[in-house]
């Protein structure tokens, strides 16, 4: 009896480690769980302009009440309502042209410190030269487009590479056509008769000098 209750002491001994290891660790089952609700988590932005920049606000729904959010960029973590099982978070102040990293996480216990859903908000590059006078009939150039990443563009330079664009669209003068045509068909004729249209020329040249030399005379 007493070797049996031994036997049973060191196997109790041997497995009671391994079952409270097990209890802190996050299940497979219930962290696919979280991952398939975070998954529904969607965004929607706006903005507004000032200075002549965009800035944005962000508004996450579909949030569960578990769940928290970590900006990667600012630092910065964002809870929902816990009262409420699904809500929505509204972060403003973010600017135009940048991707945003936000990470979801759990307060579930055994599961907090793993990465439940990682997804980017990548907002527009304003484009701050659109509303010109320049673009007023060229919308759908790329130079005037509300959203169009230009880079660091000068305003000198936006306005150069403009007036080439609006100068590129002018239709160019061309010879009319009709007028090529009498020029080309008066040549023509002239190199298939030139043999009789030459000397009357020259011989109407010689009557024409001839008369104002005999004027001069009877003049003097």
């Amino acid at each position: 009896m007493k070797r049996l209750l031994t036997m049973l002491f060191l196997l109790t001994i041997l497995f009671l480690p391994f079952k409270v290891k097990a209890a802190w660790y996050c299940d497979y089952i219930e962290l696919a769980e979280l991952k398939d609700i975070a998954t529904n988590i969607k965004y929607v932005y706006d903005y507004r302009i000032e200075n002549d920049k965009a800035i944005f606000k962000i508004t996450l729904t579909n949030i569960y009440k578990e769940f928290y959010v970590y900006d990667v960029k600012n630092d910065k973590y964002y809870y929902p309502d816990s009262n409420k099982d699904i809500s929505e978070i509204t972060i403003d102040g973010y600017q135009s042209g940048i991707s945003y990293n936000f990470i979801v996480y759990t307060t579930r216990a055994k599961c907090e410190e793993k990465v439940i859903y990682s997804f980017y908000v990548t907002l527009p590059t304003y484009n701050k030269y659109y509303n010109d006078l320049l673009c007023k009939d060229y919308q759908d150039y790329k130079l005037c487009q509300k959203w169009a990443n230009l880079g660091n563009l000068s305003y000198d330079d936006f306005k150069k590479q403009m007036n080439e664009y609006i100068e590129s669209l002018k239709p160019k003068e061309e010879p009319k056509e009709e007028e090529g045509k009498v020029l080309y068909w008066l040549l023509e004729f002239y190199l298939k008769y030139y043999m009789y249209i030459l000397p009357a020329i020259i011989i109407s040249a010689l009557i024409a000098i001839y008369s104002l030399n005999k004027k001069d005379r009877v003049g003097f």
